[in-house]
């Protein structure tokens, strides 16, 4: 297969690991999702996902490097996770630099 992309915007949960408060407004999607649920939604279609770069999924705040910590471990046995797009509460201005770092770990 030639026809390749990357989808630079994917966003995973799992509500039984990280908190995720606007899932209980949205019952029907209210589940734990992974990266092979994007190949499920995917058949049939005729382009190969080469690439995925997740991007946060609004968790608890307080939860957010624990997201990232999340789906870094998805990588082991996903390997088109390429990228990660973590929260970092930037209003925080110098305050959030310990966040940055342990997000660079």
């Amino acid at each position: 297969m030639n026809n390749r992309y990357v989808d630079s915007h994917v966003h995973f949960w799992n509500p039984g690991v990280i908190d995720y408060p606007w899932l209980s407004g949205a019952p029907a999607i209210s589940r734990p999702t992974f990266p092979a649920d994007l190949d499920e939604t995917r058949q049939g279609l005729s382009h190969e996902l080469a690439g995925i770069v997740f991007v946060e999924a609004d968790c608890a705040p307080e939860q957010a490097l624990a997201e990232a910590e999340w789906v870094t471990s998805l990588t082991s046995q996903e390997p088109r996770i390429r990228g990660i797009v973590a929260h970092a509460p930037l209003q925080k201005g110098e305050a959030v630099r310990d966040e940055l770092s342990a997000l660079q770990a």
